[in-house]
């Protein structure tokens, strides 16, 4: 009886540690991305031009005043936040917060 207790909480500390180091499973289609070091037009413009260069992007809206991104995407994208934060610090900013918006839980069929 005893084994059977140690193997169930073996299982259980493997399925938590797997779904820790899991991938995320859902589809990105809005995202809002604090942007630390933006200080003029330029840099957000830029900033701006950059992100409308990864694939899956639709339209991307950068405020110099709130220092965001807000990020829209085309369905059945790739797009990762690690990507979109890559990308800001490619530019010499800082990548703050990121909130989704909006997104989709992926099927198992979809990936």
């Amino acid at each position: 009886m005893e084994r059977k207790i140690i193997g169930q909480t073996t299982l259980l500390i493997f399925l938590v540690f797997f779904m820790l180091l899991a991938p995320a499973s859902a589809e990105l289609l809005k995202v809002e991305q604090e942007i630390y070091g933006m200080d003029c037009a330029p840099c957000a413009y830029g900033m701006e031009k950059s992100l409308k260069k990864m694939d899956g992007v639709k339209k991307v809206k950068v405020s110099l005043n709130k220092g965001t991104a807000i990020i829209d995407l085309k369905p059945g994208n790739e797009v990762t936040i690690e990507q979109i934060k890559e990308i800001v610090r490619r530019n010499g900013f800082t990548p703050k917060e990121t909130r989704i918006l909006e997104g989709k839980p992926l099927n198992a069929s979809m990936k």
